[in-house]
């Protein structure tokens, strides 16, 4: 898990054309409480920043959910092996809460 704060003090660092690159691989969604950011079996294409709300990444293990992490509001999840390699995933990321103005 990151901090969107270490990401966007990265994006000040760099030149403006890489900056824009980046920052357009990102596309604003909003979600609503209790879906899946991704789910098991879902092939991983993206990677969240939690603008507001929170989220939980899990995996269910004989027949008991497992909670890895928790995203709150500013927080990064990128899913490494499965976002760069296009594998399907094995826990999903569930929003708890999302807040909305």
């Amino acid at each position: 898990m990151t901090d969107s704060l270490d990401y966007f003090n990265f994006l000040r660092t760099i030149k403006l054309e890489k900056a824009t690159i980046i920052q357009s691989l990102f596309q604003p969604k909003t979600v609503k409480k209790n879906s899946y950011l991704l789910a098991e079996g879902q092939i991983c294409k993206d990677n969240f920043i939690i603008v507001k709300g929170v989220a939980k990444k899990c995996f269910i293990f004989s027949d008991k959910e497992i909670v890895t992490d928790i995203y709150l509001t500013g927080d990064i999840e990128v899913p490494e092996i499965q976002f760069l390699f296009h594998y399907l995933c094995f826990f999903r990321v569930q929003i708890l809460r999302a807040d909305y103005s």
